[in-house]
């Protein structure tokens, strides 16, 4: 190093004369050194926020690095700090090059900004005035913006979180439209009957993913699959407009329409996180997959809130409408984060090339659509016994959704006797609703990060399922007709722990898996065996109420017990094969690298 000999004198004039909070500084600027291979970010952060911290200090003592005139004596100083503390871990960190978004640590290839970093850090420390806390701040989300994985993660997130507002919209029209007098069914026994339509409609949907999945990526997948879902809701909302005075066509069109609303979200939600998870290392996802699911809970709480106001002003099909073009933008965002991707070298998309296939012959071409279908029926059945953990994804998906459908059912069964009126029902829904994205949004911003800094994954599995099961048993012990307050009470803490817990520990599970697993099987389980365990215990219901007139919420309410023990059994089931959050981070880290070495071979070949 060629400053060395002034660097070091620099800081041994500083240390001589120097306050507690400035000498705070000079280790905090060796810690950060300790990242080795990513000193261009680190440099570059640190001229930033030194000024500032050095201002601080000098209300209790002078520095040398007080005056303008003292620049290089701090250039200097910060780069030999942090180039000696590197030096000292390069031989344990020698792997590619990472940077970091905020304070928290998203790493990040930085191959491309090594040159000039000298200059970068220089540049960002002014000569003449100290950076003020708004000018910080501004830097630092400037830095944030221009770094290509944390952009594409934060266009991914708002995706999704658009997608997840878009859907308060549309399930609270449709759960009105579908329970109303004039266009709906009255009947107790036809919400269950449409719900056990769910896991047909989700297996075809499924069909499609796959086939797309395979030959266009997942890229194209996503971008179909969310295009054809805002057309079928802009169709619907114009045809019902159009149709009005037609009334067995319209019960037609709201069925299919409201076994569609059960079917799509999961369809797409499931393939952000795929992105996210693949994208981003388990270590990372400790940390910011909490506030990530926070800011769909946040953009839920908005539109939920908004639901009320908005039916007054535009109706039902307006609102079913809306959901459209928050879909349209959720595309063009999603689209963006895979375009990053790709640009910039972390494209999730499996990189292993297969073999080239003979050319297809006559008849191969007239069985080609039952043999894709049947490559993936196998497929599917390879990879779940190959990867035990998905067999046991399944079966905790299976009995959480039996529990959430028969409190979903208990509730909307008294909402409909309490809240005769429509538009009333919608509004009432739509509150519940962002109360459950609000309490769910507070727990991720502020609990879920420290709680999952601290705890691994499978303490958390375990007593996740504790606060639903007291309120479920609480409830079945309110008698033949519990009050709207206390079924509510049930659903709104099994659907809080879904969105707030359930969902971040989900992905946490799936990031040390491969390829397959992450977007065949994760979709396999959230689209199909989410939709087959609502539609099992649906049709179960129906049948149920159909036979037995009397059947009622009472007998829900001793189910719903009887659901929240088998959510229970299957939750410490699954915590067996999560594996520690150090295993999942080596196992992804060693992912990564041979994905890496695919992609290098490739090229070579």
């Amino acid at each position: 190093m060629t400053t060395t000999s002034s660097a070091s004198l620099t800081r041994m004039n500083i240390l001589s004369s120097s306050s507690p909070l400035q000498h705070n500084v000079h280790q905090s600027l060796s810690f950060l050194g300790t990242f080795g291979s990513h000193a261009p970010f680190v440099r570059h952060t640190a001229a930033s926020a030194f000024p500032l911290l050095l201002a601080a200090a000098s209300d209790s003592s002078s520095s040398d690095f007080s005056s303008s005139s003292s620049d290089d004596k701090l250039e200097d100083y910060i780069n030999s700090i942090i180039d000696d503390s590197s030096n000292n871990n390069n031989n344990a960190n020698s792997t590619a090059t990472t940077t970091s978004i905020g304070n928290k640590g998203m790493p990040e290839s930085t191959s491309s900004e090594t040159a000039g970093t000298a200059a970068a850090a220089a540049a960002a420390f002014p000569q003449t005035q100290q950076q003020t806390p708004k000018t910080k701040i501004m830097d630092n989300i400037k830095l944030l913006v221009d770094s290509p994985r944390p952009r594409a993660v934060l266009f991914m997130s708002i995706a999704m979180a658009l997608h997840f507002g878009g859907y308060e919209f549309v399930r609270s029209g449709m759960l009105a439209l579908f329970t109303s007098k004039d266009v709906g069914f009255s009947h107790s026994g036809a919400i269950p009957l449409a719900m056990s339509c769910a896991s047909p409609a989700s297996f075809v949907l499924l069909m499609g993913y796959g086939r797309i999945l395979q030959k266009r990526g997942p890229k194209v997948a996503l971008r179909r699959t969310t295009l054809f879902s805002l057309l079928v809701f802009a169709v619907t909302s114009l045809v019902l407009k159009l149709a009005t005075g037609f009334h067995l066509a319209t019960q037609i069109i709201v069925a299919l329409a409201f076994v569609y609303t059960n079917s799509y979200a999961h369809l797409l939600y499931t393939q952000h996180w795929s992105f996210l998870s693949s994208v981003m290392t388990p270590d990372e996802g400790s940390i910011w997959f909490a506030s990530i699911a926070g800011i769909s809970s946040i953009v839920c709480t908005m539109t939920g809130t908004m639901v009320k106001p908005l039916v007054n002003s535009v109706g039902l099909l307006g609102i079913i409408f809306l959901n459209s073009l928050f879909l349209l933008v959720s595309l063009f965002l999603a689209d963006r984060a895979y375009q990053l991707s790709e640009t910039h070298g972390f494209d999730p998309t499996k990189t292993s090339k297969q073999k080239p296939k003979p050319k297809p012959t006559t008849s191969d071409n007239n069985n080609k659509q039952d043999k894709s279908t049947t490559s993936l029926l196998w497929k599917a059945k390879d990879l779940f016994q190959r990867v035990p953990t998905l067999g046991a994804l399944f079966g905790e998906v299976l009995s959480f959704q039996s529990l959430s459908v028969i409190l979903n059912i208990a509730m909307v069964t008294q909402l409909k006797i309490s809240v005769p009126s429509d538009a009333d029902r919608a509004a009432w829904t739509g509150r519940f609703f962002a109360l459950v994205s609000g309490v769910s949004g507070l727990l991720q911003f502020v609990v879920m990060p420290l709680f999952m800094k601290r705890i691994e994954p499978q303490v958390v599995w375990r007593i996740m399922p504790i606060i639903p099961l007291m309120c479920s048993l609480f409830q079945s012990f309110q008698g033949s007709n519990p009050a709207l307050s206390i079924l509510a009470l049930s659903f709104f803490a099994a659907k809080t722990m879904d969105y707030s817990v359930r969902g971040v520990c989900n992905e946490m599970v799936y990031q040390p898996l491969d390829f397959d697993s992450r977007y065949l099987g994760k979709e396999i389980i959230g689209v199909f065996g989410s939709r087959f365990g609502k539609s099992g215990v649906s049709v179960i219901l129906s049948c149920l109420s159909y036979v037995f007139p009397n059947f009622g919420i009472y007998h829900l309410s001793k189910l719903s017990v009887v659901a929240s023990l088998s959510w229970l059994s299957s939750t410490w089931w699954l915590s067996r094969l999560v594996p520690k959050k150090a295993e999942a981070q080596a196992a992804f880290l060693e992912q990564r690298s041979d994905n890496q070495e695919s992609k290098d071979k490739e090229k070579e070949e």
